[in-house]
């Protein structure tokens, strides 16, 4: 699954890079954390709520931020395992600027197996890109503020 997309913030790049690469400002953004734990600079994990139809329980991430570039991109990297499925996870942002703030345009991608796999991709590309939504809007209110 891919989706892309692009924020608008009202802030300049250096603030909203500081942002996406701080562990600690991130899990603040991730929808249904049940808990977190930033285990150093570029490394942190997530427990979240997640559900598919009857499926539901909760899913545990560990993210590592992979590659950075000052003020300009940055991508996070994501393995979860939990209900009996897997996820990967690849979120690229690359940030330009913009007459009141800057922009990122954002490329996602998600491959998941097991059980969520077997319910079909039309519920669980929707249920996604849902997700992925909600973690961008969210990342423009937080990162803007």
């Amino acid at each position: 699954m891919r989706y892309e997309g692009k924020v608008e913030f009202d802030a300049g790049r250096a603030k909203v890079y500081s942002f996406i690469t701080n562990p600690a400002s991130i899990v603040t953004i991730v929808p249904d954390v049940v808990e977190s734990k930033v285990v150093d600079g570029d490394h942190f994990t997530v427990k979240a709520k997640a559900g598919v139809g009857p499926i539901r329980g909760t899913i545990d991430f560990a993210f590592t931020i992979a590659e950075k570039e000052e003020g300009r991109r940055a991508t996070l990297v994501g393995k979860g395992k939990g209900m009996q499925s897997t996820i990967d996870l690849t979120m690229k942002m690359e940030m330009e600027d913009a007459q009141d703030g800057c922009v990122a345009k954002w490329v996602a991608e998600a491959q998941v197996g097991g059980t969520m796999a077997g319910i079909g991709a039309r519920l669980i590309g929707g249920i996604a890109e849902k997700y992925v939504r909600q973690v961008t809007d969210n990342l423009a209110k937080a990162a803007s503020a």
